[in-house]
């Protein structure tokens, strides 16, 4: 009789465990992020929303339509100035922090590094164009991303001419 029980118990156990299912996380409704950029009029209503400078070449805002983002929150401080023009998208970033604010996670085939007294950049390429820059300087990282890329020279001159 009590190896009857025991058994029975164990029965028992075996189909509660059995009944017990861990219920997988419902993946049909996406996940919303939410957007840390808010869109400013001008470069001095996004620079006072970052609490950030950013001196740009005379001739930036020529060269097509011009959208200022500042992303100021507990995790990231920056602004953003994306001009989209015939020659596609040219995306300029100033942030504080310490290391790459890019956005940009594609591997590229050329790196080149350019140390100078002033300032030292990163390129990074197909051999052909190069399409980011990165730097920091002051206290503040930096980045260009040239969409349809760029020569090596012309993003050169823009390193040299955004603080």
């Amino acid at each position: 009789m009590l190896m009857l029980k025991r058994m029975l118990l164990i029965v028992l156990s075996l189909l509660m465990l059995c009944s017990c299912q861990i219920k997988e996380p419902d993946v049909s409704e996406p996940v919303m992020v939410v957007n840390p950029f808010t869109t400013h009029e001008t470069l001095a209503e996004a620079e006072k929303a970052a609490n950030i400078t950013l001196s740009l070449p005379e001739d930036f805002a020529s060269h097509g339509e011009i959208i200022y983002r500042v992303a100021n929150n507990k995790t990231l401080n920056l602004i953003e100035v994306i001009c989209k023009g015939e020659e596609g998208e040219l995306r300029i970033r100033k942030g504080v922090s310490d290391g790459d604010i890019s956005g940009v996670y594609t591997e590229y085939a050329v790196e080149t590094e350019y140390c100078g007294d002033d300032l030292s950049f990163t390129l990074k390429g197909d051999g052909e164009k190069d399409y980011l820059a990165i730097w920091s300087d002051d206290h503040f990282c930096y980045s260009i991303y040239a969409e349809q890329g760029m020569t090596s020279a012309a993003l050169q001159d823009l390193v040299y001419a955004i603080k």
